[in-house]
């Protein structure tokens, strides 16, 4: 199952589990004969080619997402307020300055959320990475010890 998914060959496939580290799983039996993946525990898979000099996991070059504010315009946010008065309409000045501050803070308000969610973005982004960069120091920690233990029998 693990060759049609990863194309790595039976032999080259390394699999550590992190519960226990140091057991030596058959390759002939499937990963759920060993009741794998169990929760709240990660197994680690890893290529025997990564392990010679000079090489090391296939590298990712996609660049990190961007994540922009989408800003309102300042039509945006008057289209959708009903504090404008009709076009070509009278209005008293006074009524006219207090609407016009009504909607420059309707639009100040839309830019201040279109930043908030921007933000909350941007941190749910780098939780993910966060995440990510734990299970590889996890990962590597696990593959120092299988290769220690495997180094003292050896």
């Amino acid at each position: 199952g693990l060759q049609r998914q990863t194309e790595v060959d039976v032999d080259n496939q390394v699999l550590i589990c992190e519960w226990d580290p140091d057991r030596i799983l058959d390759k002939r039996k499937t990963v759920a004969f060993y009741g794998l993946p169990r929760e709240g525990f990660a197994l680690f898979f890893f290529d025997k080619s990564w392990f010679k000099p000079g090489e090391g996991p296939p590298v990712v070059s996609s660049p990190a997402p961007v994540v922009d504010a989408q800003l309102p315009t300042q039509e945006q946010s008057l289209a959708s307020s009903s504090l404008m008065p009709p076009p070509n309409s009278e209005v008293e000045p006074m009524h006219s300055a207090m609407l016009n501050y009504a909607a420059s803070f309707a639009h100040w308000k839309a830019t201040a959320e279109a930043y908030a969610a921007a933000g909350a973005s941007r941190k749910q982004l780098g939780a993910e990475t966060l995440q990510r960069l734990h299970v590889q120091r996890r990962a590597s920690a696990l593959a120092l010890a299988s290769l220690t233990v495997y180094l003292k029998v050896v």
